[in-house]
């Protein structure tokens, strides 16, 4: 039975304390090659205090949580577009930007900047959080201009099921319910076009749009007496 789990992705591992006694709980870092600037420290929650032969050891720096040991042995986040044909690059950042592990499929709507890197520019759109992936002091060091910083986060709390469209398309508010569109009598044979009801629309305090779906808009160059 396996003894601790991957911070980054959950899956389950055997490692061996090497003569350490490491509690239960424990956060630690632990290697399948001699540690060195170009080797990955992975972080572990350590899930049974029995050692445990594998193809991990288990070094001597114990953490806090998964996230104070990922932050601290370089875990990248990856970020991609919620809609790429607008020709938006996927955008890769610390974990300690974000100051916290996202949940799966999280969405965020922010502005990140990226200087002297492939992509360099500044960005704002709908990115939803990917995964991420924890990297060699050494592979860190020589990518450093193409990680991004987040300026903004506008607003991330979304949907984890339909994150995407909410953040590109904005909310709707109230449920649809019917209206009378053409009231009658109507004289026999007549034809009767249905249309949609206009609803009131506004801009929430994070830029987007926000429809309300049980009412109706009057007046006005948009409105049900247009």
């Amino acid at each position: 039975m396996a003894n601790a789990i991957y911070c980054f992705d959950n899956n389950t591992e055997n490692i061996n304390f090497s003569g350490q006694t490491i509690p239960q709980g424990s956060f630690i870092t632990a290697t399948n090659a001699e540690p060195d600037p170009t080797v990955i420290n992975y972080c572990f929650e350590i899930t049974d205090g029995t050692s445990a032969a594998g193809s991990f050891t288990a070094l001597t720096e114990t953490f806090t949580s998964c996230y104070e040991c990922l932050i601290n042995n370089y875990a990248i986040t990856i970020l991609e577009p919620c809609d790429a044909s607008f020709g938006l690059p996927n955008i890769q950042i610390l974990l300690s930007e974000l100051g916290y592990i996202p949940s799966e499929n999280q969405v965020f709507y922010l502005t990140a900047t990226n200087v002297g890197g492939s992509n360099e520019g500044t960005y704002t759109a709908c990115y939803q959080f990917t995964g991420f992936e924890q990297i060699s002091e050494d592979n860190y060091n020589r990518g450093l201009s193409e990680y991004f910083t987040i300026d903004q986060i506008i607003h991330s709390n979304y949907s984890l099921v339909n994150g995407c469209e909410q953040c590109l398309n904005g909310f709707t508010a109230g449920t649809e319910s019917s209206i009378c569109v053409v009231c009658c009598p109507c004289t026999t044979g007549a034809t009767i076009t249905s249309v949609s009801a206009p609803h009131p629309t506004w801009t929430n305090n994070f830029g987007q749009s926000v429809y309300l779906l049980d009412a109706i808009t009057l007046g006005g160059p948009n409105g049900l007496n247009n």
